[in-house]
């Protein structure tokens, strides 16, 4: 049991680092074919924005993903709100107003959400009026917005890597506090010197 204990820890760091890995692989595997088959797309008019924005999102957060473990310092308390406000923020102030986006659920009056239009509904009463929310748009901007905290986070732990002076090894090794027993031979060794000293001083024929 204590051997499994003992395991635990690293099976799910293992687990954490392959996950993080694939999901920055495959960001940036998508986010270069997007951008590379689709890009025309930003050419229209009015122009795709907030697509061509979203898979640059794409790729620039998976390369983050994959150089987090570079960092060398954790991000600390102030990262971890500075990536969860940005997130937050990001998903409230752009679902709140209304999208003049190109992308999305174009067929209803009323759109929200950015960059893709995750919830929207027609002008009027009754039914025409009722919400009609997209759950894969609304991952898709989940996704865009933690790219953002993530990379706010990063940024933070990259100021606060460069702020911290490393703590300095001593020159000199300190010496250890003498406990009971070092104590003991300390005495022990101090007798044994004032009795060499006292056979040499009475020795015959020599001057102390």
């Amino acid at each position: 049991m204590n051997d499994v204990e003992d395991e635990a820890p690293g099976l799910w760091t293992s687990f954490g680092t392959a996950l993080r890995l694939i999901v920055g692989w495959f960001c940036v595997a998508i986010g270069v074919l997007n951008l590379l088959v689709e890009v025309d797309r930003n050419r229209g008019d009015p122009p795709d924005t907030p697509f061509f924005l979203f898979h640059v999102m794409l790729f620039v957060g998976g390369i983050t993903l994959l150089a987090v473990s570079w960092l060398g310092r954790g991000p600390g308390l102030p990262g971890y709100l500075a990536g969860a406000l940005v997130t937050t923020a990001g998903m409230v102030v752009s679902g709140i107003p209304v999208t003049p986006s190109v992308c999305c659920r174009t067929a209803f009056d009323v759109r929200h959400g950015w960059p893709f239009t995750f919830v929207a509904r027609n002008e009027g009463v009754g039914e025409a009026a009722r919400w009609h929310i997209d759950s894969q748009h609304l991952l898709a901007d989940l996704l865009f917005w933690g790219y953002a905290g993530l990379i706010a986070l990063v940024i933070v732990a990259m100021v606060r890597r460069a702020v911290t002076p490393r703590a300095e090894p001593s020159e000199e090794p300190a010496e250890p506090e003498p406990g009971p027993l070092g104590a003991v031979h300390a005495e022990q060794r101090a007798l044994a010197a004032e009795e060499k000293t006292g056979e040499r001083a009475n020795v015959p024929g020599e001057t102390v």
